[in-house]
């Protein structure tokens, strides 16, 4: 009988001590997932820092106004120059929906534009909106403003990015902004080659290829004024439809360095094939002459650094017509 119970209390305790292992173990495996879920969320909080300190250091440093909305049209983020463009303190846009900023002529119509942005989930650009409310003594300032969902990968639309140009000296007659420098110099510049072109047999025709509408709407007119001849593209591959399907005599190609679809140095490479010598004058405001070192480049290119002047552009175009 003691027997039985000695054998039955040593079970227990060995089923005891199994269980007590079972514990451990569980203890432990325990331990090591809540380290591995700290160390994840250490460096999600990591990334997170990393993220938003790239965010606010492109917010500051960004010559354009830029803003973060929520898909409430409320302010998550907005940078000092949409700020003063607002005329509203960037910290007191936090949180704040549009339509507490701006008035109601503004507000009702950018309203309307955040919600084609949600609706049809794609951006809506180039909309222009000039200031309200200038006293007698400002001038009317003038915005380009551009609209983009913020979408994850799986097209979850997280918000709206906004992103505003002031294009008020674009809008000045006989005036030109930051590409082209406004100045009465330049204007009587443009005046003299315009004269010096006008006594030429015929005028020249140039192709400007261009992907940013207000550049080239602002380079086609200097062009113009200048007393050439103008047809545009946006692009390089645009550039080759628009020559091979025009009977008129293209004389060079003004062309931007980086643009979707192709680039000005790939249709430089492409019209070396089908118009060798055809004079090319790049323009850029984020590469260098560098590119010009390809050989094949050499003897009929040129390069021009953004933002220029109408006089820096027409003397460029002079050298390498004559």
């Amino acid at each position: 009988m003691d027997n039985d119970k000695g054998n039955l209390l040593q079970g227990e305790l060995e089923a005891l001590r199994v269980r007590l292992a079972e514990l451990e173990q569980q203890i432990h495996n325990s331990e090591l997932e809540n380290a591995f879920l700290y160390k994840e969320a250490h460096e999600a909080i990591h990334q997170k820092k990393e993220a938003r300190a790239f965010l606010n250091t492109l917010l500051k440093i960004a010559p354009m106004g830029l803003a973060f909305l929520d898909p409430e049209f409320r302010y998550l983020h907005v940078n000092e120059t949409l700020a003063a463009i607002n005329r509203y303190p960037a910290h007191k846009h936090l949180g704040k929906k549009v339509d507490e900023i701006y008035q109601a002529e503004v507000r009702d119509k950018i309203t309307t534009l955040l919600n084609q942005v949600l609706t049809t989930r794609q951006p809506v650009l180039n909309i222009e909106i000039d200031s309200q409310n200038c006293t007698p003594t400002e001038v009317t300032r003038y915005f380009l403003s551009h609209y983009y969902p913020v979408k994850s990968e799986d097209e979850e639309i997280f918000g709206i990015g906004v992103v505003v140009q002031d294009i008020t000296e674009y809008k000045k007659p006989g005036e030109y902004g930051n590409e082209l420098i406004n100045s009465s110099q330049a204007l009587r510049s443009l005046e003299q080659s315009r004269s010096e072109l006008q006594s030429a047999n015929s005028p020249k025709t140039i192709l400007l290829v261009e992907d940013e509408k207000t550049v080239r709407d602002l380079v086609s007119k200097v062009l113009k004024r200048s007393g050439y001849e103008v047809m545009v593209a946006s692009n390089g591959q645009e550039a080759l439809d628009v020559m091979r399907q025009n009977d008129i005599e293209i004389n060079l190609v003004l062309t931007d360095v980086l643009m979707p679809k192709m680039g000005g140095v790939e249709l430089a490479q492409q019209l070396q094939q089908f118009s060798p010598g055809m004079p090319i004058l790049f323009m850029s405001g984020y590469t260098d002459g560098a590119l010009l070192e390809t050989n094949s480049l050499k003897s009929n290119a040129a390069f021009l650094q953004k933002p220029f002047t109408p006089q820096d552009l027409t003397q460029k175009l002079r050298a390498l017509l004559d």
